[in-house]
């Protein structure tokens, strides 16, 4: 069984600290401490998540963990491709340098781990027929 930690950017973490800190600040200097601690709980939360997201590779099995909220398990005979991309869309990854991951006849995953190439490795080790595709350097 092998575990690998999502990767987490450091731009995604800025915004969230941005677009809530004036907000926490400003209830603050109101001397309004319920409402900025109400305000503050959404971004504990999300660090929660980013820093509890896991991708296990068991047996032939790949399980998805954000956090308590996403637990998937995918049979990872039924992956199909592996692409890399920077996709916005949301989904179990803390960083934009993710990979899409298509499995069974319509399943789609984003996935972000930070050890990218010894997770496909991992995966092709299992299942040798998924076609990996890496982005063009620019």
């Amino acid at each position: 069984m092998k575990t690998y930690k999502s990767k987490i950017d450091f731009g995604i973490i800025l915004l969230f600290v941005i677009s809530s800190a004036w907000p926490i600040y400003y209830c603050f200097s109101r001397k309004d401490g319920i409402t900025a601690s109400l305000l503050s709980l959404p971004v504990i939360f999300i660090f929660y998540l980013f820093y509890n997201t896991i991708y296990t590779v068991a047996k032939e099995n790949l399980n998805i963990r954000f956090g308590f909220l996403v637990n998937n398990n995918i049979d990872i005979k039924t992956i199909t491709q592996i692409s890399e991309t920077r996709s916005l869309v949301s989904s179990p990854a803390a960083s934009i340098d993710r990979l899409e991951i298509l499995h069974g006849k319509s399943g789609r995953i984003l996935v972000s781990p930070k050890q990218k190439k010894d997770f496909i490795d991992s995966l092709l080790a299992i299942n040798p027929d998924i076609v990996v595709k890496y982005r063009k350097k620019q």
